[in-house]
């Protein structure tokens, strides 16, 4: 039995090597060649009837049976399938239109189905834990369901993968040593930033303060002597994204990241990923109280935007390392994102990031973090519709659950491409936490894409419903709430009784 998730060009190989790159077009075609997982079943006596299901669960598309039969014929009597994943109860329900409909059932469906006992990169190949998606995935969890469970059970193992450098486990739990990515750990703190910020649970924020600074130090430890993040240990993969420019044939642990990493020691993504780290964990710190570990956090952050500005910026654009002609979509963003570039200027800076195709491009596992950069410069409206062209090429190619990335499509279902979750919940509905644990809610339609729409979101305080048409918007909530209602420029504060409809005119 050969489980694979579609067909795709023929390798002239019996197994699909990686990281060759894969050939894939329209899953629904049948053309081509199936690769994948195999199980072997011998048939000892053709007698009895006999009952096969491998140990561990398999993620296919299409199933492919092959059966050699000697002297005696065998008779086949069924299929039958078994689903296994995370019994999340999701609450949050949306009705827009045709597209982002199924755009958001396709995003359901790729999560459900890298959320087992742990969350995971992808069902069919790893089925790892990685930091990077799981941060991704957790926060989506919270935009569908109330339910924080396995998220915190995620951060607990995080936590205790933690060693004595300070890094928490790039993939854990794991049955082997796997290569260190040391900038994953950077994730763990945003993943409690998150936590915070939809649950408010000071306890759970307390747990893990020393397992922030502990990855904190690590990064600190490494600033170099013209005040940049600079190389890591040699036996670590410093991983950033799959970009075809960035990858080295044969050599998986020297490719996906800057050039300039390789020749310079040095990539100005890693300073800017840890300038963004440290503004989430002085908002987490001054959560808690923690006024003065907030404020040495933002002191390092300005002194790596100064340093990162200095060597690294020239020309109107951020080089991917100081002193080199190499650029790209990354060490753009997160040079926005980390505010070492504002104003007018990181306007100018994101329109030429979308435009200049000579950048390295942002893969799917990045294109969140290029959202929140549109978001943050005020092009959401303007740039929404053109961003949103991966996933529109992914239902035209017949998808069911989104890729790992584009340029080698060698995974069909990736959590970490499930980012039109976030987008149309915080974003087209604009439901978000003005303040932590909701106490306050921010609820910003943006009602200028979508002439009509309705949905219903779970939050740690009840469910909010938010339904708009040409004349008017409607909020309704299952309990009581203080809201920030924003209609374009216009921002109005309202206490909403429970099961109390309140109508806002357009």
């Amino acid at each position: 039995m050969l489980y694979s998730e579609c067909y795709e060009k023929d390798l002239g190989v019996e197994k699909a090597p990686f990281p060759m790159p894969r050939t894939k077009s329209n899953r629904a075609d049948s053309n081509g060649r199936l690769y994948g997982m195999e199980d072997h079943y011998t048939v000892t006596d053709g007698q009895f009837e006999q009952i096969f299901e491998p140990f561990w669960f398999r993620a296919f598309r299409y199933i492919q049976v092959t059966i050699k039969t000697a002297e005696e014929p065998l008779t086949l009597k069924t299929l039958t399938l078994r689903e296994t994943y995370y019994p999340l109860e999701i609450s949050t329900d949306i009705q827009t239109n045709e597209e982002l409909n199924t755009i958001w059932k396709t995003s359901l469906r790729t999560l459900k189905n890298c959320r087992h006992e742990t969350y995971e990169d992808c069902p069919f190949y790893e089925q790892n834990q990685f930091i990077s998606d799981s941060r991704l995935q957790m926060l989506f969890t919270y935009q569908i369901s109330s339910d924080d469970t396995l998220a915190r059970k995620t951060l607990q193992e995080f936590h205790a993968s933690q060693g004595p450098d300070g890094l928490v486990k790039a993939q854990f739990p794991a049955g082997f040593r796997s290569k260190q990515i040391p900038q994953f750990s950077l994730y763990f703190v945003a993943m409690i930033h998150d936590h915070m910020h939809y649950f408010a649970n000071a306890s759970v924020v307390r747990k893990y303060l020393a397992t922030i600074d502990g990855i904190l130090n690590h990064f600190e430890e490494r600033i170099n002597d013209i005040g940049l993040v600079g190389r890591f240990d040699e036996d670590t993969w410093p991983f950033v994204d799959w970009v075809p420019e960035w990858f080295v044939p044969g050599k998986i642990f020297e490719s996906c990241m800057p050039r300039a990493y390789k020749t310079t020691g040095m990539a100005t993504f890693n300073s800017l990923l840890y300038i963004v780290t440290l503004m989430q964990a002085a908002e987490i710190c001054n959560f808690i109280g923690r006024r003065d570990t907030a404020s040495e956090y933002a002191t390092r952050a300005n002194h790596l935007r100064r340093a990162v500005n200095q060597h690294c910026h020239e020309e109107q654009i951020y080089s991917d390392g100081p002193s080199t002609k190499e650029y790209s979509q990354h060490t753009q963003i997160f040079a926005i994102l980390s505010e070492t570039i504002t104003g007018e200027a990181a306007q100018d800076l994101m329109v030429r990031t979308l435009q200049d195709k000579t950048l390295a491009q942002c893969s799917y596992s990045m294109q969140f973090y290029l959202f929140r950069a549109v978001e943050k410069v005020g092009l959401y409206k303007k740039l929404f519709h053109s961003l949103m062209a991966p996933w529109r090429q992914m239902i035209a190619d017949n998808l069911t659950t989104w890729a790992e990335h584009a340029n080698n499509a060698r995974s069909d279902c990736h959590g970490w491409s499930a980012s039109p979750v976030h987008e149309i919940v915080t974003q087209i509905f604009g439901i978000y936490p003005a303040q932590p644990g909701f106490k306050r809610v921010r609820i910003a339609p943006r009602t200028e894409l979508l002439e009509s729409a309705s949905g219903t979101f779970s939050t740690p305080i009840g469910r909010i419903t938010v339904t708009w048409s040409k004349e008017y918007l409607e909020v309704e909530a299952s309990a009581d709430i203080e809201a920030e209602i924003v209609q374009g420029e216009s921002l109005s504060v309202c206490h909403i009784e429970r099961d109390r409809r309140v109508y806002f005119s357009r």
